[in-house]
């Protein structure tokens, strides 16, 4: 699994879904991770389609 596929993010209609994917280390977070969600939340909170 690569890093990007750590945190997914999709929108569903105005809903951003931010998921944790990393069943095999019981969704356990990293350095990694960490970076990715933060970008993932700024992408979401940037984003003016998400309310």
């Amino acid at each position: 699994m690569s890093n990007q596929d750590l945190i997914l993010y999709e929108l569903r209609g105005r809903i951003a879904i931010i998921t944790i994917n990393r069943p095999e280390k019981a969704h356990s977070f990293n350095g990694v991770m960490l970076k990715s969600l933060h970008a993932k939340l700024i992408k979401a909170d940037n984003d003016e389609k998400v309310r």
